[in-house]
């Protein structure tokens, strides 16, 4: 029983100065089949601001963050309430995903920060911090970003979703049919206990598109444009991370050559580094190019997705480096034998 899950998107930024970048990203949303929330689509209502907005965000699969010239109206504490959003969020545990503007001293007057220009740059920087942040220029460009960063996040940290109540009915239904009482006189669900395994062979299967550049791309951008010298040498050094920008080249893998790739590194403790140099390698050798740079969001995109698949996950909480979980390792155990 197969039903198509819809994601409720939470839309969070000031108003007046981004009304037409809402807009754009509300219909991009409703296109994907997403729910959009936002301040637009709230109703009239005898209710408190903030209580109304912290029900809506409870609700929501995912909260986006865009980022403007303006740290927006405060409330009594003096917190703008894009801020409080951003706080309520991040106390949910929802997934953030935070879209900066590139040049806001190029944001013309009307829609810039001129009074609470301190309380602005702090929370920037406190939205900034330690998660992967998208610059943006215009409207298209945002759209485009956010579409692009929410397919990754919907394949890689899936939320709970909602699906229609009559398909709902059908799948207890279907799972009722399929259900029989063990030696124990409990109801086991063969279905579920077996759909783990299934689920994670069948998508060991499937292709993930990983993008990156080589030193020959860098070179060519070098002699057009000599003031990217600096940023591609620290590309290269590993100082910066490498952004879609710079990627002009694209490889389809499948995930099991992805794992088996890893496994080996996983079966103890490995870092990002480590990870990237062994895709790295895996690429040059499958090209035949000398030195390849992988797209930084995808390999967080793959990370994302072989934890949110309970194979591997963070040694501990203060060692941020990977490593197989039980079931990791026996799914790697078999491939290998099977690849020999």
């Amino acid at each position: 029983m197969n039903s198509k899950i819809r994601y409720q998107v939470f839309i969070s930024s000031t108003y007046t100065d981004l009304k037409e970048e809402r807009q754009a990203v509300l219909m991009a949303l409703l296109e994907m089949d997403c729910f959009p929330v936002g301040m637009e689509l709230f109703p009239a209502a005898d209710t408190n601001q903030m209580d109304f907005i912290k029900k809506e965000i409870d609700n929501s699969d995912y909260y986006i963050l865009i980022i403007g010239g303006r740290y927006g109206s405060v409330n009594k504490e003096g917190i703008s309430f894009t801020e409080a959003e951003f706080d309520y969020a991040l106390s949910k545990n929802i997934p953030i995903l935070v879209f900066r503007h590139s040049n806001p001293d190029k944001i013309e007057r009307g829609k810039s920060e001129i009074e609470n220009i301190k309380a602005f740059n702090k929370f920037k920087a406190k939205a900034c911090k330690d998660r992967l942040v998208k610059d943006w220029n215009n409207r298209d460009d945002l759209k485009y970003k956010i579409v692009i960063a929410l397919k990754h996040s919907f394949e890689c940290n899936p939320q709970t979703g909602y699906i229609r109540a009559d398909a709902l009915g059908k799948l207890h239904k279907y799972n009722t049919t399929h259900s029989l009482k063990a030696s124990t006189g409990k109801k086991t669900n063969l279905r579920t206990k077996k759909s783990k395994e299934e689920t994670r062979r069948e998508w060991l299967s499937e292709d993930f598109s990983i993008r990156y550049t080589d030193d020959d791309s860098l070179k060519k951008k070098e002699s057009v444009n000599p003031f990217l010298l600096n940023e591609i040498m620290n590309l290269r050094n590993g100082r910066e991370k490498i952004e879609s920008d710079h990627c002009d080249r694209i490889i389809t893998m499948k995930w099991q050559d992805i794992y088996l790739t890893l496994g080996e590194d996983l079966r103890n403790s490995t870092d990002i580094r480590t990870i990237t140099n062994r895709l790295s390698a895996f690429i040059e050798n499958r090209t035949g190019l000398s030195k390849v740079y992988i797209c930084s969001d995808d390999i967080t995109a793959i990370m994302d997705k072989l934890n949110a698949m309970k194979l591997v996950g963070r040694v501990s909480k203060y060692n941020r480096n990977w490593i197989f979980r039980t079931i990791g390792e026996r799914l790697y155990s078999e491939l290998k034998i099977r690849d020999i």
